[in-house]
C-alpha cells in the first residue's frame, strides 16, 4: 500500500517456526517512490545486512527502441582520467579519475594497516573487511557518477551510438608499468564498460565496442604512430603540428577506427576539452 508521504509498504509474513524461533512474525519494507522502475518486478530477494533487513528487487522493462540519431561519440578509458570522450560534432570531455585515485590510495593504505595489525594478533580483521566493502562502495558510486554525466552529455547532443574502446588486453596495448597495472585491475574497467552499456541501451543509444589498438600511439590528425609522441602530462606532439592532450588524441583515434567503414562521416574540429572532476566521494 502507498501512505500519504508517497512512500510503498510492502508487507511479508514470515513463517511458523521463524516467528517462534526469532520472535518476528512479519517483515514490513518502506521504499520511496522516487526509487521504482518503470517496469514488472519479477523476482525480490530478501536478506538481512548490518542487522537491517533489505529486499532486493529484480525489474524486467521493455526494450528501449534505438534512437536514430547520426551523432557517434567515443569513449577512451585511462587511470589518471577515468573517460575520455570525443564526438562527430568535435565536442570533447574530461572525466578525471583524481578522486577515485584518492579513495583508492586512502583505503589501501587503511587496509594495509588493519592487515598488518591483525597478523600480529594473528586474528581476522574485521576492519580490513569493513575498509574494502567502503571502497568498493564510494569507486562504484564515482563509476556511477561519471557514466551517468557521459550519458547524458550524448544524449543532449543527440548521440545515437556510443563507442567504446575495447578494454581486451589493454595493459599489453597501453604499456602500463607494474605498479599502473595494479592500480588499472582494482579500478574495475569492466564495471565502468558494463555501466555505459547498459545505460546507452537505457537511453535508447546504440553501445559498440572496438579496439583501442595503437590508439595512443597514433597521431589523430597526420595518422603517424610513434609512441615517442605521446610527452609527459598527457601531451600527445607530432611533428605534423599537432598538439592535444594524449587522452582525446585516443578518443578521436577510436571515433576514426568506427568511421573509417563510412567515408560519408566526418569528425568536427575538435573543441578544446571540458574536464569533469568528481567532488562528491570522500573518503570516511
Amino acid at each position: 500500500y502507498e501512505d500519504v508521504f508517497g512512500h510503498i509498504h510492502v508487507s511479508l509474513t514470515m513463517s511458523r517456526e521463524y516467528k517462534s524461533e526469532k520472535g518476528i512474525g512479519k517483515l514490513i519494507f518502506k521504499t520511496n517512490k522516487w526509487r521504482e522502475i518503470n517496469g514488472t518486478p519479477k523476482m525480490c530477494n530478501i536478506i538481512r545486512h548490518k542487522n537491517k533487513w533489505m529486499a532486493h528487487i529484480v525489474y524486467e522493462i521493455s526494450e528501449v527502441r534505438l534512437k536514430k540519431n547520426p551523432e557517434v561519440m567515443a569513449v577512451d578509458l585511462g587511470i589518471i582520467n577515468l573517460a575520455t570522450t570525443a564526438d562527430t560534432k568535435g565536442n570533447t570531455n574530461i572525466h578525471s579519475g583524481g578522486c577515485a585515485l584518492s579513495v583508492q590510495h586512502y583505503f589501501n593504505k587503511e587496509i594495509a594497516k588493519a592487515q598488518s595489525k591483525s597478523d600480529k594478533q594473528k586474528v581476522k580483521s574485521k576492519k580490513k573487511w569493513l575498509m574494502s566493502s567502503k571502497r568498493t562502495k564510494q569507486i562504484n558510486q564515482i563509476l556511477h557518477t561519471v557514466t551517468k554525466r557521459i550519458i547524458d552529455t550524448a544524449k543532449s547532443n543527440k548521440v545515437g551510438t556510443l563507442v567504446v574502446g575495447n578494454i581486451k588486453n589493454i595493459r599489453k596495448d597501453k604499456n602500463w608499468r607494474k605498479k599502473e597495472s595494479q592500480k588499472l585491475h582494482s579500478w574495475g574497467f569492466a564495471k565502468l564498460t558494463q555501466q555505459l552499456e547498459y545505460k546507452a541501451k537505457l537511453a535508447g543509444i546504440r553501445f559498440l565496442k572496438v579496439s583501442e589498438r595503437n590508439t595512443s600511439k597514433t597521431c589523430s590528425v597526420c595518422g603517424v604512430m610513434k609512441k615517442s609522441n605521446r610527452e609527459h602530462r598527457g601531451l600527445y606532439k607530432c611533428k605534423c603540428g599537432n598538439r592535444i592532450n594524449a587522452d582525446i588524441n585516443g578518443a578521436v583515434n577510436i571515433l576514426k577506427k568506427y568511421l573509417r567503414g563510412n567515408v560519408s562521416r566526418s569528425i568536427g574540429v575538435v573543441a578544446t576539452p571540458v574536464v569533469w572532476r568528481n567532488y562528491n566521494v570522500v573518503p570516511k
